[in-house]
């Protein structure tokens, strides 16, 4: 199980795109989570996906939003998973999708929509412990950072645009861990995004 939780956060269609991702840092559109909401997993997931998903496409770019995450993000200690990517597999997570429902859409998408003024929000969020951590742990599988965890987190996403605004249920798999350059948590990847 954990060999599979590996696969599914290092999966990305070019390998060599891993190098070509960006340097950490905040910024006055993407600031760092706030020290608060460090210490508490849900707190922390709260506060990391509201600020991941909350965008207004003409103000905000999408190489700050990926630097953001970079400074966000956690290393992957589970087996399997190279050194060369564990401290990559955040951005990796939410790039590795071209698809419209993937959690950062791709240049190209981001400038069609940042075109028709499209922004977006989410409310709502809830949280609680993923199904398949809890049956992996279950086993007696220990990882190797004791503050690692996965959150199943669901809420609704209203977009809004040129036309009326619309709101869906949103659901993603987020894992936590030791933060590597901020005390406390931090985002490993984030998986199983579903919008509808």
């Amino acid at each position: 199980m954990d060999g599979e939780l590996a696969q599914a956060e290092t999966d990305v269609p070019d390998p060599s795109a891993a190098s070509s991702l960006p340097a950490p840092a905040d910024s006055a559109a993407y600031p760092a989570v706030p020290v608060v909401d460090r210490n508490d997993p849900a707190a922390y997931a709260t506060a990391f996906i509201t600020e991941l998903v909350d965008r207004d496409y003409r103000r905000q770019s999408r190489i700050q939003l990926l630097a953001w995450a970079q400074a966000e993000s956690a290393p992957n200690t589970l087996p399997g998973v190279p050194a060369s990517l564990a401290s990559r597999s955040l951005v990796m997570s939410l790039t590795a999708s071209e698809a419209a429902s993937s959690p950062v859409p791709s240049s190209a998408r981001w400038a069609s929509l940042a075109a028709s003024s499209t922004s977006q929000s989410v409310a709502g969020l809830q949280t609680r412990a993923d199904p398949d951590w809890l049956a992996l742990i279950s086993t007696g599988w220990e990882p190797i950072d004791p503050a690692m965890t996965m959150l199943t987190v669901t809420g609704t996403l209203t977009t809004s645009g040129q036309e009326k605004p619309t709101a869906q249920p949103l659901t993603l798999v987020l894992t936590l861990a030791s933060n590597g350059s901020h005390a406390g948590y931090g985002a490993v990847a984030v998986d199983d995004w579903t919008v509808g």
